[in-house]
């Protein structure tokens, strides 16, 4: 990631899509049978845990100095890449 700005419009861009996947995922929830919504509301707090982490991980760096960025640039990227196989695995669950 070239800028701290870059990557946080990264993630934003990111979680504007899971945003969208949530509410479809929310759409076909509303529809299942009882036993199959237990099984999408536990999933569905999945995707929204990454999704809010996500947010309080983008507040982090929005706050952080300059000098804090290049320190926590690292731990970012680690911290991206598991959110998105998180959410990737959690998302799983609702392929047709």
């Amino acid at each position: 990631m070239s800028t701290r700005d870059d990557y946080i419009k990264k993630i934003k861009d990111q979680i504007d899509d899971w945003n969208t996947d949530i509410t479809e995922v929310e759409g076909k929830a509303r529809q299942a049978s009882a036993e199959i919504k237990t099984q999408y509301a536990q999933s569905l707090e999945a995707l929204r845990a990454e999704r809010d982490a996500a947010h309080q991980k983008i507040e982090e760096i929005i706050e952080a100095s300059d000098d804090a960025w290049d320190e926590i640039r690292e731990s970012a990227e680690d911290f991206w890449e598991r959110s998105k196989a998180a959410y990737a695995a959690a998302k799983a669950e609702f392929k047709d």
